[in-house]
């Protein structure tokens, strides 16, 4: 499954945000337990999903490539109070609007860089140039 991750710190609370961009929100979600515990939604396709890792300075933010803005805004204002919460402060109008503009943007650079990029795995790699060309008319081409 393609999927690319990065993190982002937020220094001033000593938060850490993950972002994960993927093939499958739910794939990539299940596949990180530790922490977060399972996810038994198999029946759902969410665009998008944050989860905050139980007792830690963490969140997870999920999202299928070419993410809306919405739903990056969306998911990463549920970031940010739970950043709020883990550090027993109240939603405070511009510390919210502060970091949530901050997150939201690099997630926004970050779903972009990797629309284009081919999966990091090797394999699936060599298998989607295979499949590119499975049926390839090499008779067309042929002088």
């Amino acid at each position: 499954m393609r999927e690319f991750e990065k993190v982002i710190d937020l220094p001033v609370f000593r938060y850490h945000v993950k972002i994960i961009i993927t093939e499958s929100v739910v794939k990539s979600r299940q596949a990180r337990t530790e922490g977060l515990g399972p996810y038994e939604k198999e029946d759902t396709n969410p665009a998008a999903m944050h989860t905050g890792v139980k007792g830690k300075n963490w969140s997870y933010l999920f999202f299928r490539f070419n993410p809306g803005i919405g739903d990056v805004s969306h998911e990463c204002f549920h970031c940010i109070w739970r950043l709020m919460r883990w550090i027993g402060a109240d939603l405070e109008n511009e510390v919210v609007a502060y970091h949530l503009t901050y997150l939201t943007e690099e997630v926004w650079k970050f779903a972009k860089s990797v629309e284009d990029l081919p999966d990091p795995n090797p394999e699936k790699q060599l298998d989607d140039l295979a499949a590119k060309y499975d049926g390839l008319d090499t008779k067309a081409v042929e002088k």
